[in-house]
């Protein structure tokens, strides 16, 4: 079932994820949920055929639309992993969403799946979100 919900996602090639820039303060701009949800995973997870609404029918599968996403990662069960939130405030080692984009500790493939991993600067920003209570 988990290859049918994720084949409809585009399938591009890998790439390793690029470094921070020395005295980038990029990362701070882009470590809140409002940034997330704009420059990730509106671009990169909520895609036709991926983690969008109303792209499947399967039972399980995240929708990370914004107006939904925010309620759908913060202090909710991991389907794949129960023992962990899919994001847990100030833990980003302990959050499902943020092991499957580093590709740690994880069931199934590192995600977006089929396309180019997050850059550092993205995870970077991700993780200072989620260690600074995952605020919306």
């Amino acid at each position: 079932m988990l290859h049918l919900v994720l084949s409809g996602c585009e399938h591009l090639a890998l790439t390793e994820p690029q470094p921070i820039p020395p005295g980038s303060n990029e990362v701070d701009t882009l470590a809140t949920f409002s940034a997330i949800q704009r420059n990730i995973l509106d671009t990169k997870c909520a895609l036709s055929g991926c983690h969008v609404g109303g792209s499947t029918q399967l039972p399980g599968v995240l929708d990370l639309s914004e107006g939904v996403a925010y309620q759908n990662l913060v202090n909710v069960p991991s389907i794949e992993k129960p023992e962990f939130d899919r994001i847990e405030p100030g833990q980003p080692d302990s959050s499902y969403l943020f092991l499957k984009i580093v590709g740690t500790n994880i069931v199934g493939q590192r995600m977006p799946f089929g396309r180019d991993p997050l850059t550092q600067r993205e995870i970077e920003a991700v993780r200072k979100w989620i260690s600074g209570a995952a605020n919306n």
